[in-house]
């Protein structure tokens, strides 16, 4: 059985030794073994556990949702839960997938947004049947965000929808959805929360070809870039999460000395 100081893992996975060290002491991986002189002596079990932590975290992309999967994950691993653990990568990996339709769909809509030339006549004004409302909390599962973040959103009117259900609960249409998505894409590609005011502001003014110039004037391939980016950052973040089943295959591989 091959034995790995702290200081060890920290040089092949490209991280300082307390990082190990916090990674035990948070469960992201199992505690280590403790030799004769009390020192740490980390396994193949470990090592793998640590390849975990490092296909789920260290992308620029997440979101809530896509994050409390990947914990599901690592504590998984960490609990040697192999099973369980590759049902969980599987379901890590589809969770990421729908976030990627979701962000095509979301950049498709911004270039029509951005480009009124091709036809784009705005949210549509009538009232979509009843069940295709959304509460704030059912808008914010989708959107991978918090309902706290939603209402921050409506007091600056970057949405304001009108609609209450039958116990005074904010409701959101499909129009209300497609400038959520908008405006969750453009925070989260950096722009400023005053800046998407402004530009929705004129969009709701009947200017929509003013909706660059609202964003302090971006060129116009920055802003369709935008959803560019995340979708490149999703894909990323897919690739890693791949990794993730023939990790939990190997654990499960692993001669019962290294568990």
């Amino acid at each position: 059985m091959d034995c790995y100081k702290p200081i060890d893992l920290a040089r092949r996975f490209g991280l300082h030794p307390n990082t190990i060290r916090l990674y035990e002491r948070l469960g992201f991986i199992s505690p280590a073994e403790r030799g004769e002189n009390n020192y740490r002596c980390f396994t193949e079990l470990q090592v793998l556990q640590l390849e975990i932590c490092r296909n789920i975290f260290g992308f620029l992309y997440s979101n809530r949702t896509i994050r409390a999967a990947g914990y599901a994950v690592i504590r998984a691993g960490a609990s040697r839960d192999f099973e369980t653990g590759r049902d969980l990568a599987l379901e890590y990996i589809h969770i990421i997938e729908e976030e990627i339709r979701r962000a095509r769909e979301t950049a498709d809509l911004l270039r029509v947004w951005a480009n009124p030339g091709e036809g784009h006549r705005g949210p549509e004004k009538r009232n979509p049947p009843p069940e295709r409302f959304l509460s704030r909390k059912e808008a914010a599962m989708i959107l991978g965000t918090t309902a706290e973040t939603l209402r921050n959103w409506e007091r600056n009117r970057l949405v304001h929808s009108e609609l209450l259900g039958d116990k005074g609960e904010r409701l959101y249409s499909p129009a209300d959805m497609e400038r959520l998505r908008i405006v969750c894409m453009l925070r989260r590609s950096g722009y400023s929360m005053s800046a998407v005011h402004r530009s929705l502001s004129l969009f709701d003014r009947g200017r929509p070809g003013e909706v660059l110039s609202g964003l302090s004037q971006p060129p116009a391939d920055e802003l369709l870039s935008a959803g560019d980016r995340w979708l490149e950052e999703l894909t990323i973040l897919k690739k890693a999460a791949e990794n993730l089943p023939g990790l939990f295959d190997r654990m499960a591989a692993l001669p019962q000395e290294d568990l």
